[in-house]
């Protein structure tokens, strides 16, 4: 059967069998849908609009005819949405303002461009498949929670393009990068431990500039994942090697300038010999962490002089960024550089240094400026040498870099009865000088 001209639905529509060919016509579907037999036959000129109630069917397209031009899904009521019974690709405009509409295992196919808005989302599976092959600046997706899982995502989007995730999203089979870039906002992308990642240039990475994070598996005893990231005007990646005897999932950002305080702070980019972008990794190994970090940038990210023939990376931690040794930086072709840091045991934010940088951060004092008893100690010690009227704030470190506990105090008694035997480093902040200690708990 063949449509001779537009039709909505207000009903029931029931393709039991033979087909439905919308002929380049627009079919609203204003009730439910049932495709236990029949398919729709679409063309790139046909439009679909689903207005249902509730969770209204699934819609089946036959092979060969299954692009529809635009497709918008507005479903309302608890539960409200719709299940694809085909592989489909929208050539145009998706628009999900409400209900979700679920892959349901097949691979749908984006060329145009797509916005989500209201409780409009998308429903995934680990047997469904995701394709942004559109161009220029394709628009947001949002996924359903509790369905955010793809199998593969593929991004393909020509002349520079990008697209936009508004929720977590976990891919199980393959993450492909060819072109275009994805940026994940404030949310997780995880690539699985049975997933991998392919491609990933300056011409397609994933954007993980604000709290948003790739995560992946990383196996121990030598296992590595190059993490495919970079800001909104630079690629970035950086590659984690695991050497510790536990595998586990870490995290990577990049982000755009390098701040005094890690991740707060001034901007000490604006006039030191950096790369003006910092790495926040983390990582799910809760002890005995021990990785070799390499980081990669570009020219254009070198400013203020910066020698790459004499860097280093620098690791904030314990409220200060460190140094290390100065090494020249290794060139990758094209303009890219890169640099290692290995046996790192803690994590927190990363940046890449010349043997000019001052960070500017804060005054330090001597390391016997801060007077500590007992030390040994038990429950609790006095910082004796403090005035304890004009205020500080103290964090307390184990060995391996990782924050125990902080507070502001106005009195030189901290209580450590929470810590388990062991030697830590206390950290004070007082008036923009840093006092520094260890202490050796006994229990």
């Amino acid at each position: 059967m063949s449509l001779g001209s537009d039709v909505i639905v207000s009903g029931a529509l029931t393709l039991s069998g033979g087909n439905l060919n919308l002929n380049s016509n627009n079919l609203t579907i204003n009730g439910t849908v049932n495709s236990s037999g029949g398919f729709v036959y679409s063309s790139s000129s046909s439009n679909v609009s689903i207005n249902g109630s509730g969770s209204i069917g699934t819609l089946a397209f036959s092979s060969g005819w299954n692009t529809v031009n635009n497709l918008s899904v507005n479903i309302s009521g608890s539960g409200g949405g719709i299940s694809l019974g085909s592989d489909l690709t929208v050539s145009g405009a998706l628009a999900l303002s409400g209900g979700s509409l679920s892959i349901n295992g097949n691979n749908l196919t984006l060329s145009g461009s797509m916005s989500a808005s209201g409780s409009g989302s998308i429903s995934g599976s680990s047997s469904s498949s995701l394709t942004l092959s559109g161009s220029g600046s394709m628009g947001s997706l949002s996924f359903s929670s509790g369905s955010a899982m793809l199998n593969n995502l593929t991004i393909d989007i020509s002349s520079s393009g990008s697209a936009s995730l508004n929720s977590s999203l976990g891919v199980g089979g393959m993450l492909s990068l060819t072109n275009g870039t994805l940026n994940i906002g404030s949310d997780t992308l995880t690539v699985s431990g049975s997933g991998s990642v392919q491609g990933g240039s300056s011409a397609s990475y994933v954007i993980a500039t604000d709290v948003g994070r790739l995560a992946m598996s990383v196996a121990n005893a030598g296992g590595s994942a190059m993490f495919q990231i970079g800001t909104t005007a630079n690629y970035a990646p950086v590659m984690i090697t695991n050497n510790s005897s536990a595998s586990g999932s870490f995290y990577a950002n990049a982000h755009a300038g390098v701040f005094a305080g890690g991740t707060t702070g001034a901007d000490i980019s604006a006039t030191q010999s950096v790369v003006n972008t910092s790495w926040d990794v983390e990582s799910s190994i809760a002890s005995g962490a021990n990785v070799n970090l390499q980081m990669y940038w570009n020219t254009n990210m070198q400013v203020n002089g910066f020698d790459n023939t004499q860097a280093y990376i620098s690791h904030y931690t314990n409220g200060a960024w460190n140094t290390s040794a100065l090494a020249a930086a290794t060139a990758q072709g094209g303009g890219t550089f890169s640099l290692a840091l290995d046996g790192v045991t803690s994590f927190s934010p990363f940046a890449v240094f010349d043997k000019n940088t001052s960070t500017g951060i804060k005054n330090v004092a001597d390391d016997d400026a801060l007077n500590l008893y007992p030390n040994p100690a038990r429950d609790v010690v006095y910082l004796s040498s403090l005035d304890p009227n004009s205020g500080y704030s103290i964090d307390v470190y184990n060995m391996n870099g990782q924050l125990m506990f902080e507070k502001e105090a106005n009195n030189n008694a901290l209580d450590i009865s929470s810590l388990a035997s062991g030697l830590y480093n206390i950290v004070v902040d007082q008036q923009g000088t840093t006092y520094r200690t260890k202490v050796a708990v006994i229990k």
